[in-house]
């Protein structure tokens, strides 16, 4: 018979480990740190917040340009893997309309 206690601790432990995850992920996009080489799936909305801050165009002609440089360098940090997720992403949020 468990004791009601594991399972109460049990509960508590999941929902600590979940805070620390969530908190990791945050810190991760606070401090800027760079996309992983494979791109996994929990990067891409950094990434997406890197390219809207980019097509946002905010700042003078030279803080558009870092932002540019940034986003083309965090591609070349890139493996194959995460190129294809990069390209893929661009293509499916920011391309244009087969229609068009």
């Amino acid at each position: 018979m468990a004791l009601p206690f594991s399972n109460t601790a049990g509960r508590t432990l999941e929902r600590l480990r979940t805070a620390f995850i969530d908190t990791a992920r945050g810190a991760r996009e606070v401090v800027g740190a760079p996309l992983r080489p494979d791109l996994p799936d929990d990067d891409i909305p950094r990434l997406k917040n890197r390219v809207d801050a980019c097509l946002a165009g905010k700042g003078g002609e030279t803080a558009r340009r870092v932002r540019a440089a940034e986003l083309g360098q965090a591609y070349l940090s890139l493996s194959a893997v995460g190129r294809k997720k990069f390209l893929l992403t661009l293509a499916h949020d920011y391309g244009l309309p087969r229609e068009a």
